[in-house]
């Protein structure tokens, strides 16, 4: 019950920032495309002949229905989670004010319980209104294409669990800070330029002949989260193709030792 109440409490604070208004035109524009810009008839064997919006193709109906729902999560994910990113950054950061702090811990309730549970909110609500824009979009290409398969439902999941690991930096730069500036810019400083540079890390050492600097690149490279080849991983799952799951293990590590580190600062610093 109490994680429930945070939850919904949750779901008001994002509800206030317009991020379901913005979520649902996002959802809208991709429906409204496939709905009127796309045209199926059958073409025996499995397959289907498309029409969208004039360019013709004939193909089998689960793999055009996978291939579609690829292209929309590659597209969506990385917008989404962004916006994600910054509007939760702000409900936890107005989680540690002091008024709202006061009222939330005068409920029976620990303070890293309260963090963990606020942070499995934001989560939560997160896999929530993926699904629901994963669902819509696949039941119109599932009609369409008069076929089904649930494989593309493991990339939403899978993006969950990716948001996940990139919120657990901003929980713990907002529980050191009390605000939402600084892990915002972390994050995304750490996403668009350090990730690369990490995933660069062997170009980097053959074009350096530094053991030092070879060092410093392969551990932080361990240690920290590894965000787009999660999502590559992610990309793999949902084509049914093998792949190497250390680059999720070892971020999902990371995430619970932040969070943990997140809980003791918070249990233990003075707001």
């Amino acid at each position: 019950m109490k994680f429930f109440a945070i939850f919904i409490d949750t779901f008001r604070e994002i509800r206030d920032k317009k991020m379901l208004i913005t979520f649902g035109i996002i959802t809208a524009i991709f429906a409204c495309t496939y709905i009127f810009g796309l045209s199926t008839k059958p073409a025996g064997n499995g397959n289907i002949e498309t029409t969208f919006f004039g360019d013709s193709e004939t193909i089998n109906a689960i793999e055009f229905v996978q291939k579609q729902m690829m292209f929309f999560s590659h597209v969506t994910t990385g917008i989404i989670l962004f916006l994600f990113i910054i509007t939760f950054a702000f409900v936890i950061a107005n989680l540690l004010k002091p008024g709202t702090l006061d009222l939330h811990l005068s409920k029976p309730l620990w303070r890293p319980q309260l963090l963990l549970y606020k942070f499995l909110a934001c989560v939560s609500g997160v896999l929530v209104l993926m699904l629901i824009m994963t669902a819509t979009f696949w039941s119109i290409l599932s009609w369409k294409a008069g076929v089904i398969t649930l494989q593309p439902f493991i990339f939403t999941f899978m993006a969950a669990a990716i948001f996940a690991i990139s919120f657990s930096v901003i929980t713990f730069c907002c529980v050191l800070t009390r605000g939402a500036g600084a892990g915002i810019s972390i994050y995304l400083v750490y996403a668009y330029l350090l990730q690369g540079v990490l995933q660069s890390r062997e170009s980097i050492k053959a074009g350096i002949d530094s053991p030092l600097l070879a060092n410093v690149l392969d551990s932080a490279y361990h240690i920290l989260p590894k965000i787009n080849e999660c999502l590559t991983i992610a990309t793999k799952m949902s084509s049914g193709k093998e792949t190497n799951f250390y680059p999720l293990t070892s971020s999902l590590i990371f995430m619970g030792v932040t969070l943990i580190v997140s809980c003791i600062i918070f249990q233990r610093k003075d707001y």
